[in-house]
């Protein structure tokens, strides 16, 4: 390759063990800069090895090693602070979405995503849901999972 990412493979990089626990990852206190430092250190090492480990196995794993590899304390500082935005982000997104579950099915059926774009206070035709619906109902089922809500409210829904 060109040794460049395309936005799929960059979003794909980011996410790459975003389920693991990155809050715990130490904050730093003022006015102590060799401490911070090291725990600075440590943080971004951290993160390297996470990301490499998360990596294996994949079919571009060399191409995302020799990424992180080149990767200084500083682009691996805006990756964790980018990272928990990201977190933070879909945990508002989780807690909208069992919001709208309203039959607690883990699925929200069309009434319920009717329901959740008034709530957001999108004006959208039950035809134009209807599409929406079917757009990112990838199994068909009728209903969106969690995962394809998410996949919904990071969307451009144009078209």
């Amino acid at each position: 390759g060109d040794g460049k990412l395309n936005q799929t493979e960059f979003m794909r990089f980011i996410s790459f063990s975003l389920e693991d626990d990155v809050s715990s990852e130490q904050t730093h206190e003022p006015n102590n800069s060799e401490k911070q430092k090291a725990e600075s250190d440590s943080s971004t090492s951290n993160l390297r090895e996470s990301i490499k480990k998360s990596v294996k196995g994949h079919e571009d794993e060399n191409k995302y090693t020799c990424i992180v590899n080149q990767l200084d304390h500083d682009d691996l500082d805006t990756i964790i602070t980018f990272r928990k935005a990201l977190i933070s982000e879909r945990i508002l997104v989780s807690r909208a979405f069992r919001n709208f579950d309203k039959d607690g099915s883990g699925q929200l059926h069309f009434q319920e995503l009717k329901a959740a774009f008034i709530q957001m206070k999108v004006r959208v035709s039950d035809e134009h849901l209807k599409h929406i619906l079917k757009r990112f109902d990838s199994d068909g089922s009728g209903k969106l999972a969690f995962h394809q809500f998410l996949k919904l409210m990071s969307s451009n829904l144009e078209g």
